[in-house]
């Protein structure tokens, strides 16, 4: 079995269990029941057990060795030196016909589209989360650059000059971030989202600190383009 501590439940953390899944011979996954929605990152991958919240925190989680990024980490567990030479982005395969089919017509009347996501979680906004003004300068850029921007978010507080989707389910968010393969991108679950779908990514991040160590995160891979903002 594999799994991750109690508190480190997101979307990110959990695709970093996906990466490690997929080295290991019919493997078995245990998420708490908060997580339950994340299990479709593990289709064709691994089994998945969804335990109890309250029982999960007893649960013993895949341990770290090393530095550097944290699905190798948990990989030299594994495979030891052999693991310094792993790929160690997450891979995902979820997809269904409605979804498809759903993100397909939502595509038609959006030439070249571009997915932005400037959010990250609520306790991680103020290190990692872009700024009003640095989303508005990446929408209009878009827009200068022929692109279709397609905003992502949760809520429908912030407004934007831009197609906003909010709230959506994570099946169509698949669906549709493999469909238009093209995301600029806080440093959020849904840049680890992105990585596993094979988009093209540019990923606008904080300067390293002692609240983000990019080392720990940033994959290395020619798709993927890291700038950081002063």
């Amino acid at each position: 079995m594999i799994s991750l501590s109690s508190s480190s439940i997101g979307l990110g953390d959990t695709l970093l269990l996906n990466a490690v899944a997929r080295y290991l011979d019919s493997p078995t996954v245990f998420l708490p029941r908060k997580s339950k929605r994340f299990e479709i990152l593990f289709d064709k991958i691994a089994k998945v057990e969804i335990v109890d919240d309250d029982k999960f925190e007893g649960y013993k989680y895949t341990p770290d060795f090393g530095t550097g990024l944290y699905a190798r980490q948990k990989l030299r567990g594994f495979f030891g030196n052999e693991a310094e030479f792993m790929d160690v982005r997450p891979v995902v395969l979820h997809s269904n016909p409605s979804g498809e089919y759903w993100a397909g017509e939502y595509l038609k009347d959006k030439p070249n589209p571009v997915i932005v996501c400037w959010q990250v979680a609520t306790e991680w906004q103020h290190v990692r989360g872009w700024s009003e003004d640095l989303t508005k300068n990446v929408i209009q850029s878009l827009k200068d650059n022929n692109k279709t921007p397609i905003v992502i978010q949760s809520g429908a507080k912030n407004k934007w000059a831009a197609d906003t989707v909010c709230d959506l389910e994570l099946d169509k968010l698949i669906c549709l971030m493999r469909q238009v393969g093209e995301v600029v991108t806080a440093h959020t679950g849904l840049f680890h989202l992105a990585v596993g779908v094979g988009a093209k990514i540019d990923c606008i991040q904080p300067p390293d600190s002692e609240l983000f160590n990019s080392s720990e995160w940033n994959y290395s891979h020619p798709t993927i383009d890291y700038h950081t903002w002063n």
